[in-house]
């Protein structure tokens, strides 16, 4: 049984194989990855002897839908059949935007991999206490404002909404968002405690320059839901303090900002992403 399934794989990466060397040199990504599927329906009722007949029909079928390029009309009939049961042009069109999207993105992810320098391995280890960018102290302003907001959020209850509560204090919220570094990704899986991709997105909420919570998830929309959910726990959460703090970004990159903590310890320490 083990043989046999082998025996398929292997079959199916030869004909992956032996197809995608018939690509045109000029020929764009997509149109390619369309005629591919063409081929492929087509591949197994042509042998070795006549699959340039093939070759030559799929050069006709890409022609006829993205050149315009006008066939004998038995030629046209052909083609028609050998596409039966293949989806819609527009299906796969963005079939091949999401390959073409998919390829970039680990393209993105293995060339960051090969790029990890020392400075980037340095920074996943706790800097030395001189080594820290100087503090940022809080104000009279970040102050108030935050006794002011923890305690609006607070009244609303369950029905607070963020960007609602922060308007009320004239105040706007700023969502950050980027993708998921390869050398985070292992200690950001250790502090949440499940598995990330460097295709998760990380979006992290601010006011007035001060963090106040971050999330990471598949996509930009819910981690901006899941960091908003967090921002409201902590701000009606009691106490509420704004301290100076020493943060390691998603990036690796230690910075030196304001923060709202639940935690009256929190001041001065190296918080990862949080």
């Amino acid at each position: 049984m083990t043989s046999a399934v082998e025996s398929l794989i292997s079959s199916a990466k030869s004909k992956d194989d032996q197809i995608d060397r018939l690509r045109g040199s000029m020929e764009a990504e997509r149109h390619w990855l369309a005629r591919k599927q063409f081929l492929l329906k087509n591949w197994d009722d042509y042998t070795d002897e006549n699959r340039e007949k093939l070759e030559c029909l799929s050069q006709c079928w890409s022609g006829l839908h993205f050149l315009g390029v006008g066939y004998p009309l038995q030629v046209v009939e052909k083609i028609r059949e050998m596409s039966f049961g293949l989806p819609n042009m527009s299906d796969m069109l963005k079939d091949a935007d999401r390959e073409i999207h998919s390829r970039e993105v680990r393209r993105r992810r293995d060339e960051q991999a090969k790029v990890i320098t020392l400075d980037n391995q340095n920074s996943r280890k706790r800097p030395a206490e001189g080594d820290l960018p100087p503090p940022v102290k809080p104000n009279a302003k970040h102050i108030g404002l935050f006794l002011n907001l923890s305690s609006y959020c607070r009244k609303q209850g369950e029905e607070a909404k963020l960007a609602h509560c922060v308007s009320m204090q004239k105040q706007r919220v700023t969502f950050l968002s980027e993708e998921c570094p390869p050398e985070q990704i292992e200690e950001m899986e250790k502090f949440y405690e499940r598995p990330i991709s460097a295709c998760d997105e990380v979006v992290e909420i601010s006011i007035i320059n001060t963090f106040i919570a971050q999330a990471v998830a598949p996509t930009r929309e819910e981690a901006k839901r899941l960091a908003t959910e967090q921002a409201i726990k902590i701000l009606q959460k009691t106490p509420l303090v704004v301290v100076s703090c020493h943060r390691k970004k998603a990036n690796g990159k230690i910075v030196s900002e304001l923060c709202v903590s639940n935690s009256r310890g929190a001041k001065g320490k190296v918080n990862h992403f949080i």
